[in-house]
């Protein structure tokens, strides 16, 4: 007897598991790609449901032999990825982009590869592919991608330490995105992110030009953005940009517990040594060694 009920515990289980696992498959099988590419970005701070989710899109668009959502699959396993695969990635990306002869996604892939590219610290390589980006955006009209082209332009000048020059592209992108964040979104496009990065990038370019009464305004709008949205996940990134933006002004006090509270909710695969190298400093400055 009690045999018996174990075989059928064993049974119950294994229903279950596969009746999971199959309601999991039906449910995903439903989502368009957007829904998936909504989802993947909800997921960012969980990379095995991100790549769960990922792995499906590849899978459904090459069932559907759709080339554009394919394109869009393998662009966020690179942005996903780390590096050598996260080049891979982007290189299968733009092979995809290429065979499909829509110059849409075409210049969409070079301006992942750049950024990928720049993201590694393969300035050259980045800029030839941000700057071929560019020239098919402007012929083809699309603003989107120009636009990004714009500011992954601005984080070249950023790494340069152009700052000023590239406040002024990171303006323009900025008023770009923020008055499109309630469109409807389309297949690829993320005006949100793009809106979030380029105040980023903004409120950095402005810490190391000392412009820290912009700063004030633009790290308020971002609070109140992400607290609106529930985007939590970014919440670490502006309090980091609060800890910088007080090491520049000195405030050595501030820049430690910013930067510590960074550190401790960061939910990502980056080590952040940015910050710490800061928070080392602004102790340095006190006096304290850690």
């Amino acid at each position: 007897m009690q045999l018996k009920n174990i075989f059928a515990f064993i049974f119950l289980f294994t229903a279950f598991i596969f009746s999971h696992f199959s309601a999991q498959n039906i449910s995903k099988s439903n989502l368009s790609n957007e829904e998936i590419e909504k989802r993947i970005d909800e997921n960012s701070g969980n990379p095995a449901q991100m790549w769960e989710l990922i792995n499906f899109y590849i899978s459904k668009s090459k069932k559907e032999q759709n080339s554009e959502a394919l394109f869009y699959a393998y662009r966020y396993a690179s942005m996903a990825s780390n590096y050598p695969l996260n080049i891979k990635y982007a290189d299968t990306a733009l092979v995809t982009a290429s065979k499909s002869k829509v110059k849409k996604i075409l210049l969409d892939a070079y301006l992942n590869r750049g950024n990928i590219n720049m993201s590694e610290e393969f300035y050259e390589k980045a800029l030839d592919d941000i700057l071929v980006a560019n020239k098919l955006s402007q012929e083809y009209g699309n603003d989107y991608i120009f636009h990004k082209t714009i500011y992954i332009i601005a984080q070249n000048k950023i790494y340069l330490g152009h700052y000023e020059d590239a406040k002024n592209e990171l303006l323009i992108c900025l008023q770009y995105f923020r008055n499109n964040l309630y469109n409807k979104s389309s297949l690829g496009e993320n005006y949100q992110m793009y809106y979030i990065y380029s105040l980023m990038s903004l409120i950095d370019s402005n810490t190391k030009l000392g412009q820290f009464a912009e700063n004030k305004i633009l790290l308020k709008e971002a609070f109140d953005y992400i607290k609106l949205n529930k985007l939590d996940q970014y919440l670490p990134y502006f309090i980091s940009s609060e800890g910088t933006n007080a090491y520049y002004s000195k405030d050595y006090s501030t820049a430690i517990s910013k930067l510590s509270e960074a550190i401790r909710l960061y939910n990502d695969q980056w080590t952040h040594n940015t910050e710490v190298f800061y928070l080392g400093l602004s102790y340095w400055h006190i006096g304290k060694e850690r």
